[in-house]
């Protein structure tokens, strides 16, 4: 792949800097590599933005937030014909099939500058023994699935000649936005546009977990862990004598309650068929390994920074091209390669450590939620209700793991480093139990005016858990709904062509749509990155 093996990131200006990252550098979002590689400031450079010069960078990030100021952006991967009648009146699947062209020929000349011999060289590579390509084009086009080069430089699983799958086989995706973006803008997070959003709101929660691990207690580690998500109502639990459910099935992904942890102990009285157990020797090892594994970081700091620092000086001094420099780039180099492996050591380690769970919070906004109101931040919406379990309260129900007859040790490819694991799919189900609350029956509410919360106590379970689920049990609510009756994928194409008579004219009738809320990261929200946007006097910013 023609991608520069290493490019080293900018030096730090400054020694102030430099012993900051020295001391703190031990997180993905923070840490700074203490090197570059040096260049000849005589020579031609070429903006490492450019898409088009596939050896300017190696795991560039492709933007995909972009600030838009025109309507409509092009990205450079506009299918050719997408001016003509033939894709503007095309189905849908006419477009995917001329926007998919355009994208993988996009990806083609990022990652090989469209050289055939170096797409093959990472090909034979990753997929050994080679594929029967044409069989497996021929039954993708059959089932409207990419070909076998789209699916490789997507990085998608693709099959070896023992028909065994090959997972991951480029090493990394890129992702790209789609060629054409006619709202001009990075969506409309943080807003509740109408009556039937406001109502997936109603049975949606923000989840949190919290997790601590008393062995990094007076270290430069934090003993927390926050985790978060988002979860929504299942089903509920049906009980002679209650006056309204109490105990709640929540749904949420897999991934987001990985941290949800109890001691054995704990586990045991749960009685439950999936549980995610720690133990104090494990959390103990685990903060041991971020110990170890910063500590190795650390050496490899200074190395590395002399090293390139030596390499800059003698570029200065002789040139790039000069014998002096190569051999002190290629010390540079290597020691840059130890420096990359202590720090993937330790973001698996910072990754992998967990602690026990203290606490567990359903934020919840409430019926008072205005449509059409522009939201802020969770946690500073008074509308939004925080309510606290003991993990005592919450058990896992079910989990998407190990849920097939087969293994994939039978599918995938035999020296894969996957091949010992077992499927998984990102959905779990917590048990929360509203009788048995250790609060008395008390959730929060953000004082939007000292920036703390507003303790509230209702009198009695029911009412309580009335209120933290909108009173989704009452069919009078107008929550509850039923699911489909019909597979969607098999009534897409009927559904997707009934249309409806308005003002004389025949528009889509639209009833395969799916609503959802999340409340991901939001950090990059356009409404909290205002320095981001320009807006006009009374204009939405939304």
């Amino acid at each position: 792949m023609k991608l520069n093996k290493l490019l080293l990131l900018s030096l730090l200006s400054s020694p102030m800097a430099l012993a900051a990252s020295c001391q703190f550098g031990h997180s993905e979002n923070i840490s700074i590599k203490p090197s570059e590689r040096p260049r000849d400031t005589g020579g031609s450079d070429k903006k490492k933005s450019d898409p088009s010069d596939p050896s300017s960078r190696e795991g560039e990030k492709v933007d995909t937030d972009a600030p838009q100021k025109d309507p409509i952006q092009k990205h450079g991967l506009e299918p050719s014909n997408a001016n003509s009648p033939e894709y503007i009146n095309g189905s849908i699947l006419d477009k995917y099939n001329a926007d998919e062209s355009a994208y993988i020929q996009g990806l083609y000349r990022y990652m090989f500058g469209g050289n055939e011999a170096e797409y093959q060289k990472d090909l034979n590579k990753a997929v050994n023994p080679s594929a029967n390509v044409q069989e497996f084009n021929n039954l993708a086009n059959q089932i409207n699935q990419p070909e076998y080069k789209d699916a490789f430089l997507k990085n998608f699983s693709v099959i070896n000649g023992d028909k065994k799958l090959v997972l991951n086989p480029v090493g990394f995706t890129l992702r790209q936005q789609h060629w054409a973006d006619p709202t001009g803008d990075t969506g409309t997070a943080r807003y509740v546009p109408n009556e039937i959003y406001k109502k997936a709101l109603l049975q949606s929660f923000s989840i949190k977990i919290t997790t601590e691990n008393k062995n990094l207690k007076d270290s430069k580690y934090a003993e927390g862990r926050l985790d978060q998500g988002t979860a929504w109502i299942l089903d509920y639990a049906i009980k002679d004598g209650e006056q309204y459910p109490t105990k709640w099935y929540i749904a949420t992904n897999l991934h987001v309650i990985e941290k949800f942890t109890k001691l054995p102990e704990q586990a045991a009285k749960d009685n439950a068929v999936y549980s995610n157990i720690i133990t104090q020797e494990e959390m103990k090892k685990r903060a041991d390994e971020v110990f170890k594994t910063g500590e190795a970081l650390d050496a490899e700091y200074q190395p590395t920074f002399d090293l390139n620092t030596k390499a800059r000086e003698i570029a200065a001094k002789y040139g790039e091209k000069s014998p002096e420099f190569q051999e002190a780039l290629q010390k540079a180099e290597a020691q840059g390669q130890k420096w990359e492996k202590a720090k993937k050591a330790h973001d698996q380690a910072l990754e992998d450590i967990t602690g026990l769970t203290k606490d567990i919070q359903l934020i919840h906004y409430n019926g008072e939620t205005q449509v059409g109101a522009e939201l802020d931040e969770t946690d500073k919406v008074k509308s939004a209700d925080i309510f606290r379990f003991d993990p005592s309260q919450v058990k896992i129900v079910y989990a998407g793991v190990n849920f097939l007859n087969s293994s994939p040790k039978d599918y995938l490819a035999s020296d894969s480093p996957y091949k010992e694991l077992e499927e998984m799919a990102d959905i779990a189900i917590l048990e929360f139990d509203f009788s048995n609350s250790t609060n008395k029956y008390v959730y929060e509410r953000p004082n939007t005016t000292t920036n703390g919360v507003i303790r509230e106590t209702i009198d009695n379970v029911y009412d309580y858990a009335r209120y933290a689920t909108a009173d989704f049990a009452n069919p009078e609510s107008g929550l509850t709904s039923k699911p489909a009756p019909y597979d969607l994928y098999s009534k897409f194409d009927e559904l997707n062509s009934q249309t409806l008579l308005a003002d004389g004219k025949k528009v889509p009738l639209m009833r395969y749509n799916f609503i959802a809320v999340g409340f991901p990261v939001a950090y990059t929200d356009n409404f909290l990155r205002e320095s981001k946007y320009q807006y006009d006097e009374g204009k939405k910013k939304l």
